[in-house]
């Protein structure tokens, strides 16, 4: 699938949102050519940061200058993604591309002007010769974050208005994130993976590749199976010799096993003899005091009346 970011309008973002989707591809396993068709090979020059740092995976950029439709349509039967970045400086360029390509996706800015441009960019794709089935996308790029500003809200209700397009819901906000990771060679979700660019981005890119995505990992779950069956493995032939040899083990090993459950008794440990052991009483001593004391006679105990008195009765004043 051969797909073109393009718009009339220059300063858009078509550079940036090109080089994230190509890394954001490679990452997800498809294997992807991607175009940079641009004069100012802006695309370019951030594919050479990234090999310069040795980020993986590493982003090959083919920027021909002649031939154009038939290398496009070379690489898409090569690639499961072909990736176009195109400037509007070179318009030879551009109609050959927007010819042969299946789908265009276009950065819309949140301002008026933007949405003229975009009017008469829709103006231009009918008076090219493009496929019948050519899918045109739009996208809100570099939106207002602050939830007062009303820009954003009325471009995206006007493009959903326009007739021929569709709109992806999900907008790309004016954040330092997407010129940091672009300067650095880098993609938004590689630099900060845990930031609001980055899953902004990440919705973005699966919106425009839904099935499509689903579908590169069955290719390559394909592949390792089609590896897995193509390596031809002999099947071992085994002799009539050694089918006898391991039949006579396996009988013998059966009457050994036989003979030992008949002889063999299990051996039973006796149990061991509890000694029954009776309590020995203990001897009392008599001392000679408590010989004396137990010839003496015993005394009766007479307890004393205890006298009793009366109590006073206190009068309270």
């Amino acid at each position: 699938m051969i797909t073109v970011i393009g718009s009339l309008k220059g300063g858009s973002g078509k550079s940036t949102t090109s080089f994230n989707i190509a890394v954001w591809l490679l990452t997800q396993d498809f294997t992807t050519a991607v175009f940079d068709l641009d004069p100012q090979q802006t695309l370019a020059d951030a594919a050479d940061f990234r090999a310069e740092d040795e980020h993986d995976p590493v982003l090959k950029i083919y920027s021909p200058k002649s031939k154009v439709p038939e290398k496009l349509i070379a690489a898409d039967l090569t690639h499961t993604e072909v990736l176009v970045d195109i400037g509007n400086s070179d318009m030879n360029a551009v109609r050959k591309a927007y010819k042969v390509a299946d789908r265009i996706v276009i950065p819309v800015l949140p301002s008026q002007s933007d949405v003229w441009s975009l009017q008469r960019f829709l103006k231009f794709i009918k008076t090219l010769d493009t496929k019948p089935n050519l899918e045109i996308v739009a996208f809100i790029n570099r939106a207002d974050t602050h939830h007062a500003v009303m820009e954003t809200r009325e471009t995206l209700a006007i493009l959903k208005q326009l007739p021929g397009i569709k709109v992806v819901p999900k907008m790309l906000s004016q954040r330092l994130g997407f010129r940091r990771s672009f300067s650095e060679g880098m993609g938004i979700f590689e630099l900060e993976p845990r930031s609001k660019a980055a899953a902004e981005f990440l919705f973005f890119a699966r919106s425009l590749y839904p099935l499509r995505r689903k579908q590169a990992k069955t290719l390559a779950k394909t592949a390792k199976v089609v590896k897995k069956s193509s390596v031809k493995t002999k099947p071992k032939v085994k002799s009539k010799a050694s089918l006898k040899a391991k039949t006579k083990a396996k009988a013998s090993a059966k009457t050994k096993a036989k003979i030992l459950t008949s002889t063999v008794k299990p051996k039973v440990k006796p149990k061991a003899k509890v000694s029954k052991k009776k309590p020995t009483k203990t001897k009392k001593i008599a001392t000679p005091k408590a010989k004396k004391l137990a010839k003496l006679p015993l005394k009766k105990v007479t307890k004393k009346p205890v006298a009793r008195t009366k109590k006073k009765k206190v009068t309270k004043k």
